[in-house]
């Protein structure tokens, strides 16, 4: 008998595969920052790759509300994170105070 099942599959975690000249992440300056803010304001940022590799799709889920932007180029990627650092300014530029518990 062979061991039993765990209910998870090997996933992709680890095997990095290159954009192919698109959109990626790891070029787009205050990435890092723009995401703290977001989640720091009780929103919720998805990040995937459409099915066909073309485009990174960003879901922005905040009160009930979701929001999807395709940026199928670095410019594009770089605009749509500076538009979300712009929604969520930190608290030095006069956004609002991390909650607390």
């Amino acid at each position: 008998m062979g061991k039993p099942s765990s209910g998870t599959r090997a996933g992709k975690w680890g095997r990095r595969q290159s954009p192919s000249g698109g959109a990626c992440f790891s070029d787009t300056a205050g990435l890092a920052s723009t995401l703290d803010r977001v989640v720091e304001a009780g929103a919720a940022i998805i990040c995937a790759r459409t099915s066909d590799g073309g485009a990174i799709a960003l879901t922005l889920l905040e009160d009930g509300v979701s929001e999807k932007r395709y940026c199928a180029s670095q410019a594009e990627l770089d605009e749509a994170i500076a538009e979300l650092a712009a929604m969520y300014p930190s608290q030095a530029e006069g956004g609002m105070p991390a909650p607390t518990n």
